[in-house]
């Protein structure tokens, strides 16, 4: 019995031992779970807001809350805290006592538990393109929701702080979180792009790189011009043969004063005939004066002439019209254009040639008389969109709409079929209409530039990203078609830039387009823009149609086509409300209103966090 006794005893306490020890295997790993929930709730807050406060840990308190599972083993004394670290990361710990129910028996009463855990974005492999608003409007202050005139960048207290600055500021920002979330350097490779627009994009950048091809640029090009008329005919006599009838004699006079004296010995005196036709006549020409006698002498000889006709063309004003004009000179450089012409009633430019002339073709052109300004025209890079066809829905895209094939390049050649393939340079030293003239800005948007490998492995902005940044200027009227149009068009895996797009080391690559604007669309119908002067050239929409609505369904076209390309779309609206458009551009409601700068940051941030995975670091 003794025997059985304390087999019985230690038989308790093996199997008390295992039911407790069970029961606190159960405890501890529900606190891990949900020690591990909280972290990634934690996290998550902290991307979208971008700092880890009262209100991030409470949405971390919650979840850890939601999945600690007390009751089923008694567990009291139940504890959590998180913070954020400076990697990026998001840390806590938990902790619980849980009574045991045997082992009590033992003087063993209770299990103190504790678990760590921390909760980090892991970033994968990939490609990131930036469409930038570049428009007027992004120099309005950065917390002017109503700006009306943005003609200089505002400052607030020494520093500026426009709207443009702000988005400066928010990619900067992005790119941090990003880096923070990459940990394996070797392997993740991240690549930015930028599209930055406003009324047309700069390829300038893409030309210099030999990415696109300078022959998928029409070599001349229609434009909406003025041309300068020489339609007025009139006539210049010339003397075509002059023949000595007589040697020069001299002839002389006095009581001539010196300068009378000149007007005496040099003039013509007509014998026979009508001047200026065949005619015969004495020929004066001065000889000498001498003063003290006051005699003046000539030489005088009888001379027979043949007068011809000669035609010239008076320039009787401009007049506003299209002309095809060739592009060669402006694209290598530039061009040299004829900007002003003598127009005085009694004394008018003139021509050898009948016709109208446009200010490049001016300047070509021999004999022309009566000049008054010349200047030299040189290209930016902006670009005039490719021909197109008008559609309102745009769904599905007509076959013939060249400006929104984001992956087929140009036809080479000058046939007709060939230039509406290609595009052609945005010259606004050239483009004028009825009373008004270069009616855009020379190339306000900062060029285009193709995937680029940025660093992430130091804690700070790359050079060269910064740079690109500082040099945004905001001008021009706001197209966000043409912005989507180009993101979708470098980004295609098929399209032109696709060696840049494919990498092959790179099997695995997550693909977004971040688009960021701070207005509606907004396409001036007066204005040159990629699509011409609208109101005249109508290459979007017929007369009488909405503008807006056109390009709006031209901007959606331009999302979807980035889609069918694998790219996720996230749209930022700035300051003012977000539209329909720009939600419904937005891959799965990917869409975020920042109402200021502080906003605009946290979304770029968000997205960033958005891009990377969240993992739980064991």
């Amino acid at each position: 019995m003794a025997i059985a006794a304390a087999a019985i005893f230690l038989l308790l306490a093996a199997v008390g031992g295992g039911v407790d020890m069970s029961r606190a295997y159960m405890t501890r790993t529900n606190l891990q779970s949900a020690c591990d929930a909280g972290v990634l709730a934690g996290r998550k807050a902290l991307s979208k807001s971008g700092e880890y406060a009262d209100v991030e840990k409470g949405k971390a308190d919650k979840m850890f809350n939601f999945n600690m599972k007390a009751d089923a083993t008694d567990a009291s004394d139940v504890a959590f805290s998180s913070q954020a670290n400076e990697d990026g990361s998001v840390s806590g710990t938990a902790s619980a006592t849980m009574p045991t129910v045997i082992m009590h028996m033992f003087n063993f009463k209770d299990f103190h538990l504790a678990v760590e855990c921390s909760a980090e974005l892991q970033m994968a492999s990939a490609d990131i393109i930036f469409v930038l608003d570049n428009t007027l409007s992004m120099n309005c202050r950065a917390t002017d929701n109503n700006c009306q005139s943005a003609s200089s960048e505002y400052t607030s207290g020494g520093k500026k702080a426009s709207r443009l600055e702000a988005l400066r500021d928010a990619v900067e920002d992005f790119h941090l979180t990003l880096s923070k979330s990459v940990t394996d350097h070797d392997d993740t490779v991240i690549r930015y792009a930028f599209v930055p627009y406003s009324a047309t994009v700069n390829i300038s950048g893409l030309l210099s790189s030999g990415d696109f091809d300078p022959a998928w640029l029409a070599s001349e090009a229609e434009y909406r011009t003025r041309v300068a008329k020489f339609d007025e005919n009139t006539m210049d006599w010339s003397i075509e043969k002059s023949t000595n009838l007589t040697d020069p004699e001299i002839a002389e006079t006095t009581k001539k004063s010196r300068s009378s004296c000149q007007d005496w010995a040099n003039r013509e005196e007509i014998i026979s005939g009508t001047k200026p036709q065949t005619s015969t006549l004495w020929v004066y020409k001065f000889e000498s004066y001498n003063s003290n006698s006051d005699k003046c002498t000539s030489a005088k000889t009888k001379v027979e002439r043949v007068y011809s006709q000669t035609p010239h063309y008076k320039f009787t004003g401009w007049a506003n019209e299209k002309a095809t004009i060739p592009t060669a000179d402006i694209i290598s450089g530039e061009a040299k254009l004829v900007t002003g012409l003598r127009n005085d009633a009694g004394n008018p430019a003139t021509s050898p040639d009948w016709g109208r002339f446009d200010p490049y073709t001016l300047a070509s052109k021999t004999g022309i008389d009566g000049i008054t300004n010349t200047e030299d025209s040189v290209w930016g890079g902006c670009i005039e969109e490719r021909y197109t066809v008008h559609d309102e829905d745009m769904d599905p895209v007509p076959d013939d709409t060249w400006d929104l094939n984001i992956n087929d390049a140009p036809t080479v050649g000058t046939s007709e079929a060939a230039r509406r393939t290609q595009w052609k340079p945005y010259w606004p030293d050239v483009v004028f209409r009825s009373g008004s003239s270069h009616l855009g800005t020379h190339c306000p948007p900062t060029p285009i530039a193709l995937f680029q490998t940025v660093e992430t492995t130091e804690a700070a902005v790359p050079d060269w990203l910064h740079t690109y940044l500082i040099n945004m200027k905001a001008e021009g009227w706001t197209y966000h078609d043409i912005g989507m149009i180009w993101a979708a068009r470098i980004g295609s895996t098929r399209g032109m830039f696709k060696d840049n797009v494919i990498q092959e080391n790179r099997p695995s690559v997550s693909r977004h387009v971040i688009f960021m604007t701070d207005g509606i669309m907004n396409p001036g119908a007066d204005q040159y823009s990629a699509y011409g002067v609208e109101s005249l050239d109508r290459r979007v929409a017929p007369s009488g149609a909405n503008l807006k609505t056109y390009h709006n369904n031209r901007f959606l076209a331009a999302c979807a086509a980035a889609e069918r390309e694998g790219y996720t779309v996230w749209v930022i609206a700035f300051g003012k409300d977000i539209t329909v458009e720009m939600k419904n551009c937005s891959t799965a409601d990917r869409w975020y209103h920042a109402e200021d700068t502080t906003g605009l940051s946290n979304a770029f941030k968000y997205i960033a966090g958005q891009v990377a995975d969240l993992r739980i670091n064991k």
